[in-house]
């Protein structure tokens, strides 16, 4: 995208603060909603592509009520939990102002442009526990101002790069990434060995980390309880919130994710990758199909290393097409 592109689509929306609930398998209750339209029948669903999204525990009691019959959308409806978790969506840009600033390996971007970002911060009540047990003051023990996150006065969690084609509908999930739970678990290994170490825990009891002077204890506490949930949950809640902002939101017909090893050459990262599953498991448990294709918009004008990869046949992306037809391609196999 170009940066003004960019800028103007945060312009367009809801400025401030967009809550977000989020529990165990929305994700799945999501897109089998999408998929589902006014309704069909289980049969259909188990021949398709989303026969998974059958067996996630939120959506077995509603399988179980229909039998055989059909399913719809509206049925979803008792999926949604009692106590979801509480987030809160910012958008926000990541790349230079003018293209002839961009750098591949830099800013990790399949083209030249900018990238829109979906931030997935965390709510009040978080924001209170992390104050009381990590007493930060000033420091940023978890964040970093290098990376796409919120502005003053929110705590990101996660957040997903997005590279968006207005003229053909579609859409490229460029990163998925949260500094937040890997800085604090990080931080955690330091505490967890001045807890192993009874001379250590003697001589004192902080851990420092990032600038910040921790209570070794408090943030063993702080990880294992506070974060816990969000561990669990951080990469499928940030990409459901990137695919209702991208389906609902934009009006993006087709999604693309970036396969681990074609994404890699084609951002141009070296040394230590992201982690693996954010580009296999992740896109795989969301039903996206791996496909020998790039989207349309980075193919009109490849940059060297598209060409490239075309020629040696290593193109690989995930993608999600809600307009197809077929939903019955083989999980993971592309086509």
């Amino acid at each position: 995208m170009e940066y003004q592109a960019v800028q103007e689509v945060i312009a367009c929306l809801p400025r401030g603060r967009t809550l977000f609930h989020y529990f165990p398998d929305r994700y799945a209750a999501y897109l089998l909603s999408r998929y589902l339209g006014r309704g069909r029948t289980v049969a259909d669903i188990k021949a398709s592509r989303y026969a998974k999204l059958l067996q996630r525990p939120a959506l077995k009691p509603v399988l179980a009520s229909t039998g055989d019959g059909i399913l719809g959308a509206d049925d979803l409806a008792d999926c949604w939990a009692a106590q979801p978790e509480c987030y809160l969506l910012t958008l926000g840009s990541w790349g230079p102002e003018k293209r002839r600033h961009w750098n591949r390996h830099v800013h990790q971007m399949s083209r030249p442009g900018a990238n829109l970002v979906l931030q997935l911060n965390f709510s009040s009540q978080h924001n209170r526990s992390y104050r009381a047990l990590i007493k930060p003051g000033n420091a940023t023990p978890f964040e970093t101002q290098l990376h796409p996150i919120a502005r003053r006065g929110f705590h990101t969690l996660a957040w997903a790069r997005l590279d968006v084609d207005f003229d053909t509908g579609d859409a490229l999930i460029e990163e998925v990434q949260t500094d937040w739970l890997r800085f604090a678990q990080a931080a955690k290994r330091l505490a967890d060995d001045w807890y192993a170490d009874t001379e250590m825990r003697r001589a004192m009891e902080a851990v420092y980390f990032n600038g910040a002077k921790m209570d070794a204890r408090a943030l063993r506490t702080y990880v294992d309880e506070v974060l816990r949930v969000h561990l669990r949950l951080w990469d499928e809640a940030i990409l459901t919130a990137v695919l209702e902002f991208l389906l609902d939101e934009i009006g993006v017909r087709r999604v693309y994710y970036h396969d681990y090893d074609c994404g890699r050459r084609l951002k141009g990262i070296e040394g230590q990758g992201p982690p693996r599953s954010v580009y296999s498991r992740l896109p795989s448990r969301f039903c996206f199909e791996k496909v020998r294709e790039a989207p349309d918009f980075l193919s009109a004008t490849p940059t060297r290393a598209l060409k490239t990869l075309t020629r040696a046949d290593h193109i690989r992306f995930w993608k999600l097409d809600f307009d197809a037809v077929d939903c019955t391609t083989n999980e993971g196999q592309p086509r």
